[in-house]
C-alpha cells in the first residue's frame, strides 16, 4: 500500500489526488536521455543573455529580431504578442512569464519523444 501511494504521488504532479493525461503523458515518455538533455542545456544557457537562469522577453529582444516573425512583419501581430506566445510554450509548470530550464527541458522532452534520431533532435534544438 506504502509503495503504490509512493508511486502515485511521484506521477501526481500538481498534487491534485488524480493523474490527468498531461502527467501520464509525462509518465510514459520519460526523461532526456544525458546527450539530449546537453543540447537542451546548450540551447538555453545561449537563450539565457544574462545568465540569470530564465528565458524572458528581454533575453528574447537580445537573441531575435522579433520583426521577422511572419505575422509581425504582415502587421497580425506585435513583436510582444510574438515573444508572449513563444514564452506561453514553455512556461507549463509555473507560469510566470518566465522560462526556466525545468520548463524548457520539459518542452523538449515532448519534442524528443517524437524524435529518435540524436543527430535530428541535435539540428531540431540548434
Amino acid at each position: 500500500d506504502g509503495e503504490c501511494d509512493l508511486i502515485f504521488a511521484y506521477f501526481d504532479e500538481d498534487r491534485s489526488g488524480e493523474i490527468d493525461y498531461s502527467e501520464f503523458l509525462n509518465a510514459l515518455k520519460g526523461r532526456l536521455p544525458g546527450k539530449r538533455r546537453a543540447i537542451v542545456r546548450e540551447a538555453f544557457e545561449s537563450m539565457d543573455i544574462n545568465g540569470d537562469g530564465i528565458i524572458n522577453v528581454e533575453d528574447l529582444r537580445e537573441k531575435f529580431a522579433g520583426f521577422v516573425h511572419p505575422d509581425v512583419h504582415s502587421g497580425v501581430k506585435t513583436e510582444d504578442e510574438a515573444f508572449a506566445e513563444f514564452i506561453h510554450l514553455f512556461d507549463v509548470i509555473s507560469p510566470d512569464g518566465n522560462i526556466t530550464l525545468a520548463e524548457f527541458e520539459r518542452y523538449y522532452e515532448n519534442v524528443s519523444a517524437l524524435i529518435q534520431s540524436d543527430e535530428l533532435f541535435d539540428a531540431t534544438v540548434r
